[in-house]
């Protein structure tokens, strides 16, 4: 399979190994120096916006407009899972491509198991606000049921749904080509980890003249090291949300204390200044003391047990 995935991304790989166990992503086998175009991705084996609205006519029946947003390639994504559409070549090779398991994404978190005993946190809010989808883990999946609900998705194939969904959010680049903003799934491209930026050692464009996605190396990237791209300035939230990952190390972390509804939430960054006033103290003091009941309640296996724990030790100091 992984050979087959190759064949996407044209001639220069510069003997770029992927790691399939335990954390996936791209490795170097010899030095790349800067400077060099380390994969060149044909625009054919793009799947865009412009690309799935052409080639699936029932996104056109779905959403009759195109637009750059990316709920078209989630549905044309979405049938190619059910089998309601018939992959291209690249398609089926891109596909076999695809992680398994997404339980590590927030939308399959278990209402009972996982966000019940998150009560009162910002994953889990008391008075969630429906207007805001990053409010809460539950606002975040009723988004979603509400959208399935709109697009009539039968219940037997809403897993499916939210994989396609889960997969786009996490992995579509958005690009300039010439005087146009484009967005679409990019092959090999979005097996590249996320890392704070004094670890990032590529860029990424699209190459309107020669008609491909350019990954390129910023700096030396020695034999055996892993290739690295920023995913943008993400906090604790929005990197669990998106990505389904959280970074102890994140140069953007912070915790969010929820307050009474109405009020603005306490914001305390994990680095950098904190100023914080004796009423924001004593707030600490009560989240602090929250994290350590509910620590003492979940199961070691809970998804969120070991960032919980991260933001208990962090604001107990």
């Amino acid at each position: 399979m992984w050979k087959n995935l190759w064949t996407l991304g044209g001639d220069n790989h510069w003997g770029l190994r992927m790691r399939t166990r335990g954390t996936r992503g791209l490795f170097a086998t010899q030095d790349i120096p800067p400077g060099a175009r380390i994969l060149e991705i044909p625009e054919e084996h793009l799947m865009t916006i412009e690309s799935v609205y052409d080639r699936n006519p029932s996104i056109r029946k779905v959403y009759p407009h195109k637009a750059q947003m990316n709920d078209r390639v989630i549905y044309h994504l979405y049938q190619l899972l059910t089998g309601a559409v018939k992959p291209t070549p690249s398609e089926k090779i891109y596909l076999s491509s695809l992680p398994k398991d997404v339980s590590n994404f927030c939308l399959f978190y278990d209402k009972k198991d996982v966000l019940r005993p998150l009560k009162g946190t910002c994953f889990s809010r008391q008075n969630p606000d429906p207007n805001h989808l990053f409010h809460s883990i539950d606002n975040y999946r009723m988004h979603y049921d509400h959208t399935m609900d709109q697009l009539g998705i039968p219940q037997e194939t809403r897993d499916a749904y939210l994989k396609s969904t889960v997969m786009v959010n996490s992995r579509v680049f958005q690009f300039r080509d010439g005087k146009k903003d484009r967005m679409g799934l990019v092959p090999i491209a979005d097996l590249i980890n996320h890392h704070n930026q004094d670890e990032v050692n590529t860029t990424w464009y699209f190459d309107d003249d020669k008609r491909v996605f350019v990954v390129q190396a910023t700096r030396l990237i020695p034999s055996g090291a892993q290739v690295y791209d920023s995913y943008g300035q993400k906090n604790d939230l929005q990197l669990l949300y998106t990505y389904g990952f959280y970074m102890p190390e994140n140069e953007y972390g912070n915790i969010i204390i929820p307050q009474p509804h109405g009020q603005q939430d306490l914001v305390i960054p994990r680095r950098g200044n904190q100023n914080i006033n004796t009423q924001d103290q004593q707030r600490i003091r009560g989240y602090t003391t929250r994290l350590y009941k509910i620590l003492k309640s979940i199961s070691p296996e809970h998804p969120l047990r070991q960032l919980l724990h991260d933001q208990y030790e962090f604001l107990k100091k």
